[in-house]
């Protein structure tokens, strides 16, 4: 986060991997005092617990990761039985908006603030 910070146009939203690196992005936003959502929009992946304990909340795509890890299981056990199969299947996500994404945050302070390039 410090890096993307630093760059010459600073991004108006950062998507995370997850939501522990988001909410590193969050105390580093805190830290160098630029507001978020206001200025910068942060998402995590994932649905952590974490998400609720950061201010502002992480806004995050939960994933179901009970129904992950049971399918993983049964394909492994699968697999060590001899059984030649795949793994592929689409599992339901949500979006849980919360208040470190804003729609648009900090678009128009970024177009009032950039010069061409």
């Amino acid at each position: 986060m410090r890096a993307l910070l630093a760059l010459r146009v600073r991004p108006t939203a950062v998507v995370c991997a997850n939501d522990v690196i988001a909410a590193g992005a969050i105390f580093e936003c805190q830290r160098q005092d630029i507001d978020v959502p206001g200025d910068v929009s942060i998402t995590g992946f994932g649905g952590l617990e974490i998400g609720t304990a950061t201010a502002p909340a992480i806004t995050t795509v939960h994933t179901p990761v009970d129904v992950m890890g049971q399918r993983a299981a049964h394909y492994l056990l699968a697999r060590l039985n001899g059984a030649d199969s795949t793994l592929q299947e689409l599992l339901a996500t949500d979006i849980i908006e919360r208040g470190s994404s804003a729609r648009h945050a900090g678009i128009a302070k970024a177009r009032r603030s950039s010069k061409a390039i």
